[in-house]
């Protein structure tokens, strides 16, 4: 995949899945993945996810050149300082809770929005319209028509 990656010059979620039940499992899978990114010369086009935000911050303390986004489903107070304290880089809020006041407050922090997972075209616009910097979707030929026609 990193290869492809490379190769298409492409950009790349990973997304961290080591919460509930097998936290202690799944560790070091945040820095095993690091490590196979870093290996593979794609830092700049892989960012990291997790709704496990101490996994982020372990990565981002291990890896600080790497990206890390929390992923979080509703609003977090002062989301923007709360992100940078942690060491990220991004949010990644689901998109039913992006308005243009969250991310202006994101982004005088420094922090950049990517919203999940969005699929409907209205959506889409609005997620384009508020000023997201990413769009994480299963659709990606509808985003991009979407965002080529300036809905």
């Amino acid at each position: 995949m990193l290869q492809l990656v490379k190769a298409r010059g492409l950009y790349l979620n990973i997304e961290v899945k080591d919460v509930m039940g097998k936290r202690e499992q799944y560790r070091d899978l945040a820095l095993r993945a690091a490590e196979l990114v870093e290996a593979g010369g794609t830092t700049e086009q892989v960012i990291f996810s997790s709704f496990n935000h101490t996994t982020m911050v372990r990565l981002k303390q291990a890896y600080p050149h790497m990206k890390a986004g929390l992923l979080h489903f509703a609003g977090l107070h002062l989301a923007g300082r709360y992100a940078r304290s942690a060491g990220a880089d991004a949010l990644h809020p689901l998109y039913i809770g992006v308005n243009e006041d969250m991310i202006r407050e994101a982004h005088a922090a420094g922090i950049a929005v990517h919203a999940w997972t969005v699929n409907d075209r209205p959506e889409l616009g609005r997620m384009l319209a508020c000023g997201v910097d990413a769009i994480i979707t299963d659709v990606p030929d509808v985003c991009a028509e979407v965002k080529g026609a300036g809905v």
